[in-house]
């Protein structure tokens, strides 16, 4: 009788011609159908066995082979701490930076970072640190500079404030050319702020021909009011000789300082304004009429009575004296434009809107900015820099006024650039966006980003 080892033997046997059948074609192969795969794979474990080994060895009497950091224009990055270092292969000495951009004008336009482990810098001296301090760690890449519009806004809170939105296209709301807004400073100061100009309110005869004192202002900082141009105060017309005599005018005669009022159909459904001056009669909008009549200094036009607009005849105005005075009310508003109070606002912020082109186009609109993400930059002594400054994450500016270029970073800073350290960043000098001074001046100022002071060894 057959033993179980026998039919062991018996098995195997019909499963190898099976394989040999199916691997060679032939049953009755005499060689093992994976002999030459098993012969190869031991073969090849043996090699890679021996190299591993050699490089072990070579690993043991050289360590750290990798000396391509020591090339000219190589940003090190120490592997396991991150730490940014620049080679001197003069005195063969590794200088810690202080940050990436002081690493950057040292490097040129041409640095290629370079991550080295630490057994790859082992047994290489170490110098003093170089670089610029307070120089920013981030440099945003030519690509993510923008020319984008610059915001300037009251920001929303308990004390006024000012944000600079920078690098960003918001949606923004025009306001409209026949409404204004009032605002007022910390101080108490009012101004109208209408047609991208800054009217400051004088006296309580502008609040009384404008309807100021039935609207709440909207409390902003010194620092966005300054960003608007500044325009005619609003204050009644100076006038020298009131109540002197003038001309005569439909047969009647004047007085310096009476305004007169001419019909412009027979329905007078639109009137025009006439200033009664020592030389003449001087057209003016109907809130400089306004102005004049409120004005308590203009009774003596008017003695004996209220004052009040006179009126006269289209021809007898022509046939008057015309004043060569030389009063422009063309930036006053014609008509007292209608008032938006804070809650008209909607949550959204007053802003001054400037394009960064060279025309330096300037509009107001209403934007959503609170929330906005915005660094708080130290200000120092320099009261015209804004409190926030609102620039993405690894975008920037280039900028520039006059020959001046300035580098703004997320960190909400303007850097100084001396003129080889727009090309030692890899930027495009020329192609600095053209900001007004004014403007630039809410951007606080970090140091000067320069090649030679960022190679000089860091004071402690």
């Amino acid at each position: 009788m057959q033993t179980k080892r026998d039919q062991l033997q018996a098995h195997n046997f019909v499963v190898g011609r099976m394989r040999s059948a199916l691997l060679h074609g032939d049953a009755d192969a005499l060689e093992t159908p994976t002999r030459r795969f098993s012969v190869a794979a031991f073969a090849g474990a043996l090699v890679a066995g021996l190299i591993a080994a050699a490089c072990g060895v070579y690993g043991l009497f050289f360590p750290g082979g990798d000396d391509g950091w020591r090339a000219s224009g190589s940003i090190i990055v120490e592997q396991e701490t991150g730490a940014r270092y620049l080679y001197d292969p003069t005195t063969e000495t590794l200088h810690p930076a202080l940050n990436y951009a002081s690493a950057r004008l040292v490097a040129g336009a041409g640095a290629v970072v370079r991550t080295v482990s630490t057994r790859s810098l082992s047994g290489v001296r170490h110098g003093p640190a170089l670089g610029i301090p307070g120089a920013p760690d981030d440099v945003p890449a030519p690509a993510e500079l923008s020319s984008a519009p610059w915001l300037v806004c009251a920001a929303p809170g308990t004390a006024p404030s000012t944000t600079v939105v920078l690098g960003q296209d918001l949606p923004a709301a025009p306001l409209p050319e026949d409404q204004a807004v009032l605002v007022a400073t910390p101080a108490g100061q009012r101004h109208l702020i209408w047609h991208t100009r800054r009217l400051r309110v004088v006296d309580a005869t502008a609040s009384v021909v404008f309807g100021l004192d039935a609207t709440r202002p909207v409390p902003v900082a010194d620092t966005w009011l300054n960003a608007v141009p500044a325009g005619p105060d609003l204050r009644p017309p100076d006038l020298a000789g009131r109540g002197s005599a003038g001309p005569v005018v439909d047969g009647v005669a004047t007085r310096v300082g009476q305004v007169l009022r001419i019909a412009a159909d027979a329905t007078g459904s639109a009137e025009d304004y006439r200033l009664v001056l020592p030389d003449g009669l001087l057209a003016v909008p109907p809130t400089v009429a306004g102005l004049a009549l409120a004005d308590p200094a203009n009774r003596a036009a008017y003695p004996g009575g209220e004052p009040r607009a006179i009126a006269v005849s289209s021809a007898g105005v022509v046939a008057a004296p015309r004043s060569a005075a030389d009063l422009d009310f063309a930036d006053l508003p014609q008509r007292p434009p209608t008032l938006l109070a804070p809650a008209d606002l909607g949550g959204r912020s007053l802003c001054a809107r400037t394009a960064v082109d060279g025309q330096a186009r300037q509009d107001l609109v209403l934007a959503a900015v609170a929330g906005l993400p915005a660094a708080t930059p130290r200000r120092g002594d320099d009261s015209r820099a804004a409190e926030h400054i609102a620039v993405p994450a690894g975008g920037g500016v280039l900028a520039r006024t006059g020959q001046a270029r300035y580098l703004i970073t997320d960190l909400g800073l303007a850097f100084p650039l001396s003129p080889g350290g727009a090309t030692a960043l890899g930027y495009d000098a020329a192609a600095a966006a053209e900001v007004p001074a004014t403007l630039l001046a809410l951007v606080p100022r970090g140091p000067v980003l320069d090649p030679a002071a960022a190679g000089d060894f860091a004071q402690r």
